[in-house]
């Protein structure tokens, strides 16, 4: 069944990436000789027509998206609509480049994690440790890879001039962008691990060691081979997130990355390789999960299948450290007055003169056309904050009804795990026929400077 699960619902994706012009109500024409071109005087009836009869886009969609299918079964995923290219070969191109600084970024991942994981073993012998979370790795969880990878390059690239902002083409180029990957990755790794060996490290068998004078080492083997047993799952789901995080880091980087080609070729409606690289990246995240599957199997054997796995259980309570607590309160105090004052001034008019420096007029300057930084942070404080609860209240909704019914909506998990987050966020752009002014705040040139898809409407016009 979930087998039959993930087929179905990666034909419904390319079902959906396919009918995305018509569903908008896009004439994907103009785009792509827009694309090729890049000169609006070009954009003729007779060239539009001409385009329409090489790309016999004058076929309907279920036609155009048999052949498709057809084709891809036989391996074949056609060509560019916009320079004629092979899908396989430009996919096979940059699937090498995405696959190394995807394997740099978990190898990173696994180093950084074993830091914290040795920590964690170490206040354990020394009877230090706490049942508290680690209030790092819920920062570093927050922080968006695009974030991450803006305050790399202002650090190292700008400031100390140790590594390039961009490029690839050396050894030194991988280190900033798997960095940028890395981090994320870790504090969420680390996280569910540094839970799960505290909960097993409190449990009755390790003082039965213990007193059997059984080696620390011995005891901390089978404590990790016990606590991320139960993660191997997660731990796939965190590797499948790389390539979403991986689409905008290798935008900023100029990394020609197969996220890269994807994005580009939403803005361009060039479907041939926007279905075939999103093939590539779903099959890929269910070869993952697969594989954790097998592992977990392979690892806890028959006790995962009979029933009387006993799993140690996790405990909230909140912080007994008054330095965290009044920490917390402070941090929330100030982004409410934050926000109020930001609320109480102009995000939209230009008022200063063109990216002026912080003063008490400006507390945060101006920004290129001379509108308040601080109104306009603001302004976007809020309206992420309401996007996160909605996003928030509607994944723990849908979480728990696929959590009831998992051996029927295991392939939808793989698959919306597996789709980046960019490219989400265009293929609903497109599907609900928002403006082409939207999606022009997701290209290339915009989200290299920005550092991420800031579009106007997050701040509010």
């Amino acid at each position: 069944m979930p087998w039959i699960s993930r087929i179905f619902f990666l034909f419904v994706v390319a079902v959906l990436v396919g009918l995305m012009p018509d569903l908008a109500g896009i004439d994907p024409t103009q785009t792509i000789l827009r694309a090729r071109s890049g000169q609006q005087q070009l954009m003729t009836a007779e060239a539009l027509q001409a385009v329409r009869d090489e790309l016999q886009l004058d076929r309907s969609t279920g036609e155009r998206l048999w052949d498709w299918l057809a084709s891809a079964m036989q391996g074949d995923l056609g060509t560019s609509w916009v320079d004629g290219t092979s899908v396989a070969e430009g996919i096979r191109a940059t699937a090498s480049t995405s696959l190394l600084l995807m394997t740099s970024a978990i190898v990173l991942t696994v180093l950084f994690t074993t830091v914290s994981f040795y920590y964690t073993v170490w206040n354990w012998k020394r009877g230090r440790l706490s049942m508290q979370h680690n209030s790092l790795s819920s920062v570093l969880v927050a922080l968006p890879e695009y974030v991450i990878a803006s305050i790399l390059i202002l650090v190292f690239a700008i400031w100390l001039e140790w590594l390039p902002p961009y490029g690839w083409t050396g050894w030194r180029d991988i280190w900033l962008p798997s960095i940028a990957l890395a981090i994320p990755a870790t504090g969420l790794l680390s996280r569910l691990l540094n839970d799960s060996l505290r909960r097993v490290l409190n449990e009755p068998w390790v003082v039965t060691w213990l007193s059997a004078n059984v080696s620390y080492f011995q005891i901390t083997r089978f404590a990790f081979k016990r606590a991320i047993s139960n993660l191997i799952p997660q731990v796939a789901m965190i590797m499948i997130g790389l390539t979403g995080g991986a689409v905008a880091v290798e935008l900023i980087f100029s990394i020609p990355g197969i996220g890269r080609m994807i994005l580009g070729a939403a803005k361009s409606q060039d479907l041939p390789i926007l279905q075939g690289g999103l093939l590539v990246l779903l099959v890929f995240s269910i070869l993952i999960s697969s594989t954790s599957i097998l592992i977990q199997k392979l690892m806890l054997g028959q006790m995962l299948s009979s029933g009387k796995l006993i799993s140690s259980h996790s405990s909230f309570s909140f912080t007994k450290s008054k330095t965290k607590l009044y920490s917390a309160i402070g941090i929330f105090a100030f982004l409410i007055i934050f926000t109020v004052w930001a609320m109480l001034r102009d995000p939209y008019t230009t008022q200063f003169g063109r990216l002026i420096a912080p003063s008490l007029e400006a507390p945060l300057g101006s920004d290129a056309i001379g509108r308040d930084l601080f109104a306009r942070v603001g302004a976007g404080m809020l309206t992420t904050l309401k996007g996160g609860i909605m996003a928030t209240f509607l994944s723990l909704v849908v979480g728990v009804i696929l959590g009831f019914c998992t051996r029927y909506s295991q392939g939808l998990i793989e698959i919306t795990k597996g789709v980046p987050y960019i490219i989400a966020g265009l293929l609903v752009a497109g599907l609900t026929g928002m403006n082409e002014q939207c999606l022009d705040c997701y290209r290339p040139d915009f989200l290299g400077s920005a550092g991420g898809s800031l579009c106007e409407p997050a701040f509010g016009g």
